[in-house]
């Protein structure tokens, strides 16, 4: 009896460390000061991501706000930046 509680003991331990999240790389907000939505993302083979949203921002990151809202797209580095 002992050995089996230390055998569900000793995997209990390994299925927690297979559910913890990885560690947070970098974290940052990105749009103006209105209602941005973001849509979708996308890794990219140099380690950035492409992120796609909506926005009706015209400050901030967002620039050139043709009306109501736009959808925009950025491309951000690894360290989350961005690119374009």
């Amino acid at each position: 009896m002992k050995k089996l509680f230390s055998i569900i003991i000793v995997l209990s331990g390994f299925l927690t460390k297979a559910q913890l999240a990885p560690p947070i790389q970098w974290q940052k907000t990105l749009g103006g000061t209105d209602w941005d939505q973001g849509q979708a993302v996308w890794a990219t083979t140099d380690g950035g991501s492409i992120l796609a949203s909506y926005s009706p921002s015209i400050n901030g990151d967002v620039t050139g706000n043709h009306g109501n809202g736009d959808y925009w797209v950025v491309k951000l580095d690894v360290a989350g930046n961005i690119q374009w």
